[in-house]
């Protein structure tokens, strides 16, 4: 792997400039569309340049500059400040620049659009998050896990998500990473074999088809039944929010609030329980709709088991091929009674946590969240009994063979 997590991203600094202002300040790197919302100007601008007033936009060619700001007072374009979204100043490189006429007495900020592809700026946060890493961590195509890349991309495109993102600071790789896709409801890892797996969760149930494996505890578990154990906690519902966003990466704060996310069957069940988020790359009420009905699903505990996390030990190779993000069914009949008295069989969880043990026992450690999904079937034929209906746990047979009918239930 080219990129290293730990590290932070090599950004650009205006030391590279023949007279700059605060010579270890970062040039910004800018995406997504910052053209309304918030207050003045979202994006600070750096002073490369004191004798004449030049300060850079940002560390790249930019989409547009629509307004300039003195502090808090907008500046006049083509009057008080001349701009240009593409500027190979000091033939340093192209940077986007703001020349003011008079020195500026306040934090100069700026809004308008940043990166561009193809002459369109680039909203979609995959996209972006692979952008920044290409240009500022060294990350080539090898270091992903493509699969999971192009998925994670074209769910954040099929949920509409627009993200708008200032990057000008030290932090570490990784946490970049990670508030990046906390703000697309997602999350990331390592893979077995070093490549990068990015992951959307696009708010639906897994289809039949999606299910890469099926436990059963008694059968394919380490300790069997004994050896699962299950665990909730009433701090981790979430059934109303106030979310802060349109932030501010001049002022270092966010510049609105929304209150009125809810989900208002979780609050008649066990009361209001909100939690706050910042969500630093949202610009959008919609944006913040999609990834509050998302969270909701997974964690505002509609139903009884939904948002536990189940550690267990699977015997020889059972989830060997099974990554991070993967849904599995797991039958449990000594776990919690499901709605209408259904036993825990079928349940469908999503792996979060992994650790094969490949050189050993092959046996992999798994933890993993419930959906609050399960499988059901009233026609799948069960191998093992010769073809007579199954006794309500999945096998490899049962799942893959023919006339099955297996479908989501919640």
């Amino acid at each position: 792997m080219t990129i290293t997590l730990a590290s932070p991203l090599t950004l650009l600094r205006t030391s590279r400039y023949a007279s700059p202002g605060d010579p270890a300040e970062i040039l910004p790197e800018v995406y997504g569309d910052f053209s309304s919302g918030g207050l003045a100007g979202p994006i600070p601008a750096r002073l490369i340049n004191k004798a004449g007033f030049v300060y850079a936009a940002a560390a790249h060619a930019v989409g547009s500059i629509a307004n300039v700001y003195d502090g808090e007072v907008e500046k006049t374009i083509g009057v008080d400040v001349a701009v240009s979204v593409s500027n190979n100043y000091e033939s340093q490189g192209v940077i986007a620049t703001l020349d003011f006429v008079a020195q500026p007495v306040g934090p100069v900020s700026w809004r308008g659009t940043g990166k561009q592809s193809g002459g369109v700026t680039v909203t979609n946060p995959v996209t972006q998050l692979e952008d920044l890493l290409s240009t500022r961590g060294g990350a080539v195509a090898a270091d992903y896990e493509t699969a999971a890349l192009e998925l994670a991309r074209a769910t954040a495109s099929t949920k509409g998500y627009q993200t708008a993102w200032v990057v000008a600071d030290d932090r570490p790789v990784a946490e970049w990473l990670s508030e990046w896709m906390l703000n697309v409801m997602g999350s990331w890892h390592k893979h077995g074999d070093g490549r990068l797996c990015l992951w959307v969760d696009d708010g639906n149930w897994p289809l039949p088809e999606d299910i890469v494996a099926h436990v059963v505890a008694r059968r394919d578990c380490v300790d069997g039944d004994d050896g699962v154990t299950m665990t909730g906690s009433e701090r981790d519902l979430v059934n109303a929010l106030n979310v802060h966003y349109l932030y501010s990466w001049t002022l270092g704060q966010p510049s609105s609030r929304i209150t009125s996310e809810e989900d208002l069957i979780s609050k008649n069940a066990h009361g209001e329980s909100r939690k706050g988020v910042t969500l630093k790359g949202h610009r959008r009420t919609a944006d913040v709709t999609t990834w509050a009905t998302v969270l909701f699903e997974r964690q505002a505990y509609r139903r009884r088991v939904e948002g536990a996390v189940l550690r267990f030990t699977t015997t020889g190779a059972k989830l060997l091929h099974a990554t991070i993000g993967d849904s599995i069914g797991f039958s449990w009949p000594w776990g919690p009674v499901r709605e209408e008295g259904n036993d825990y069989v079928n349940e469908i969880l999503r792996i979060i946590g992994l650790r094969h043990d490949v050189g050993g026992s092959g046996q992999t450690e798994v933890t993993a969240v419930d959906l609050g999904g399960y499988l059901t079937s009233d026609t799948y034929f069960d191998a093992d009994d010769g073809g007579s209906l199954g006794d309500g746990y999945f096998n490899a047979d049962d799942f893959y063979g023919a006339g099955r009918d297996l479908a989501v239930r919640v």
